[in-house]
């Protein structure tokens, strides 16, 4: 009895630590995200079709972000109370990604874009109306996760065979796509295994990937927004 209550008084004390380690690190993500709306604003006018209005997808989700951490760090509301708000604007999420690759990728494939963003639209509201819990938003997110790998897959192999000769840590959304790369196959593994991990120390360290993840993708987007290379376009 006293060796479980001596386990249990460690994982409530991981759990603490671990709180404290997660609102620093998403304090640091917040920050970041403010560096990166900052200048892609400034730097609109210099940016290409698509980079040049993510600035008001940055500014919707540092409203949303800051919303949700108010409510759930100092007003103790439930999460999933937000799991509505945080699909909904997963739809907006892509469809701003989706502007962007649009404009960067072969004409012929352009339709295909198009495509999915129809298909995911539809894929969130279904699981929406009918699984409405948490596993829901695991299940849009991680969905969402992979169509942006195919995006970025997509582009980096369309860059790859491009004729031009022009250095791609020169072209804006090179840097977007690696962080998005990054980002989607990191969070699909704290998402797809986190839930899964008995050891609740090992689950909450699993965890803390989360924010660092977004520090990270945000970091990338300021880097592009540094870049002086317009993007490569096609029309073929």
């Amino acid at each position: 009895m006293s060796t479980s209550k001596a386990q249990d008084t460690k994982i409530l004390g991981s759990f603490f630590m671990f709180e404290k380690v997660f609102l620093i690190l998403t304090y640091l993500y917040l920050a970041t995200l403010f560096v990166a709306v900052v200048i892609a604003f400034a730097k609109r006018g210099a940016l290409p079709k698509g980079l040049n209005i993510l600035w008001i997808y940055f500014v919707l989700l540092i409203l949303v972000e800051i919303a949700v951490d108010l409510s759930k760090w100092y007003f103790k509301i439930d999460m999933k109370y937000f799991l509505a708000l945080y699909n909904v604007f997963g739809i907006i999420e892509y469809g701003f990604i989706a502007f962007l690759y649009y404009y960067s990728i072969a004409t012929r494939r352009r339709s295909w874009v198009m495509i999915s963003f129809c298909i995911y639209t539809i894929f969130v509201l279904v699981n929406m109306i009918f699984l409405s819990d948490h596993f829901t938003h695991n299940y849009t997110f991680i969905a969402r996760c992979l169509v942006f790998i195919w995006l970025t897959l997509e582009y980096f192999w369309q860059l790859s065979q491009s004729q031009d000769i022009v250095k791609i840590t020169k072209i804006p959304l090179f840097w977007i796509s690696v962080g998005i790369f990054v980002f989607s196959m990191g969070s699909i593994f704290v998402q797809g295994l986190g839930s899964d991990i008995a050891d609740k120390e090992l689950a909450f360290a699993i965890y803390l990937l989360n924010p660092i993840l977004n520090i990270y993708l945000y970091i990338m987007f300021i880097i592009s927004f540094l870049c002086t290379q317009r993007n490569t376009g096609y029309s073929s």
